[in-house]
């Protein structure tokens, strides 16, 4: 996931996320899969000046867990060591913006929770492990997936889903600084020999569920370890 990433970006650092290729439209990926024009406003407990607390977050959780079937050259552990923002456009103006370009990036990737009887081997997305946070010094990003769906398309290509809703607190007051929605599209696609090429494209989101910032990113990512039964 590129949520600590995201949040860099929104407060104008050089680090590199996901975007959009196009203006004035969203992008779509593997021919079926493209952004939310807008998201649900988010709660007024969540607009900066408020106290913040530990339940803000959570009662906004999914209902419940899903799974996902993984194909076997996807399955196991992967990591890349840099990424190359190569699009950022301002919303919904449509403005571009200088990309932050090649940058240290390493991240790890699992994908494959467990393997049925049949060999087959499933993600699951559990609710109740989707909050988390980044330390960033004066301030700390908590964040929270409500949204994950993966789906399997041809040409050894996987597109993975996900939202997410940021809250960024003041260590000193315990209140809110900004609160922002993300979605990240990000497609993932076999080059054999155990490497991957990834597409990134994430939608940042206002409180209000209105879109800012867009931005893409590829990468390429060596698999550390097929997965282990």
């Amino acid at each position: 996931m590129t949520f600590f990433l995201i949040l860099l970006g929104v407060l104008g650092m050089a680090a590199p996320v996901a975007g959009a290729p196009t203006i004035g439209k969203s992008p779509r990926l593997a021919g079926r899969i493209e952004h939310a024009e807008v998201l649900p406003a988010l709660p007024p407990t969540l607009k900066p000046g408020q106290l913040y607390g530990a339940g803000a977050l959570q009662q906004r959780l999914a209902s419940q867990s899903r799974r996902f079937l993984i194909p076997d050259w996807l399955a196991g552990v992967w990591e890349r060591a840099s990424a190359q923002e190569i699009g950022r456009l301002q919303l919904p103006s449509g403005r571009k913006l200088r990309p932050a370009g090649q940058a240290t990036a390493r991240v790890r990737d699992k994908f494959g929770t467990y393997a049925d009887g049949q060999g087959l081997i499933w993600q699951v997305f559990n609710p109740a492990k989707s909050l988390g946070s980044v330390d960033h010094g004066s301030a700390v990003d908590y964040h929270q997936v409500s949204f994950y769906d993966l789906s399997i398309e041809p040409d050894d290509t996987v597109v993975v889903k996900v939202r997410a809703v940021h809250t960024v607190v003041s260590k000193v007051t315990r209140r809110i600084v900004t609160t922002y929605q993300d979605e990240e599209l990000n497609l993932y696609t076999s080059t054999g020999n155990g490497q991957l090429k990834t597409d990134s494209s994430v939608k940042v989101f206002d409180l209000k569920g209105k879109p800012f910032l867009m931005t893409r990113t590829v990468s390429n990512e060596r698999r550390l370890r097929p997965f282990s039964k």
